[in-house]
């Protein structure tokens, strides 16, 4: 179910879109033509993908796992008061069916480097595989070098997660990627993310993982 703020997104991504068109000397903005109306699409179909792939996360509301159609200064705002580590998940304005995570993060890190990312191992395809303890509980090493997530001295990152069928796969500058089975899995690892806007411990939000 969308929100009415996902609604309005939508909304005002279609005026976009005749927007661009005036630009381009196409006739009125106040008129929405089927070849606007095409463009949209093929932002918006990719988006539905995703959101059928992610069910579970979409569909959860306490806590919002997914903020849905949400910008980057906005997301951004929502994130300027919170503690290092805090994040949210939203769909890129700019990258179809991608979804971005903003998260806040230590303001001299690199936020875009696979050292982030230390609970798993890569198998021989590339793809994370989780480490589990003698309990087949996946293990957590998350606060070992993630800093202090009460330092507020910390700034808004962002990186995009492209979500496909045989799973979720987080990019890095560089061409750097990691794929994992489940978003939840690549929440789990990384050692960045530790609070589920406003502030829920992620091991408490991804708890069905």
């Amino acid at each position: 179910q969308l929100s009415e703020e996902d609604l309005q997104f939508l909304f005002e991504r279609l005026q976009s879109t005749a927007s661009r068109r005036v630009r381009r000397g196409g006739g009125a903005i106040s008129e929405i033509t089927l070849k606007d109306f095409e463009w949209f699409c093929k932002w918006w179909e990719p988006c539905l993908k995703s959101i059928s792939l992610l069910s579970t996360e979409w569909l959860s509301t306490d806590p919002l796992l997914i903020h849905g159609m949400l910008g980057r200064v906005k997301s951004e705002s929502m994130l300027s008061n919170c503690r290092q580590g805090t994040f949210l998940f939203r769909f890129s304005e700019s990258q179809a069916g991608k979804l971005a995570i903003s998260f806040m993060d230590h303001a001299t890190g690199n936020a875009h480097t696979n050292t982030h990312f230390e609970n798993t191992a890569l198998d021989n395809n590339g793809q994370a595989v989780m480490r589990r303890d003698g309990n087949g509980q996946a293990t957590r090493r998350d606060n070992q070098h993630g800093g202090d997530p009460n330092n507020h001295s910390a700034t808004c990152t962002h990186c995009l997660v492209t979500v496909r069928d045989e799973g979720c796969t987080i990019e890095f500058t560089g061409g750097i990627s990691r794929m994992y089975g489940e978003l939840s899995e690549l929440v789990l690892d990384c050692r960045r993310l530790q609070f589920v806007l406003p502030e829920c411990p992620k091991d408490q939000a991804f708890a069905f993982a």
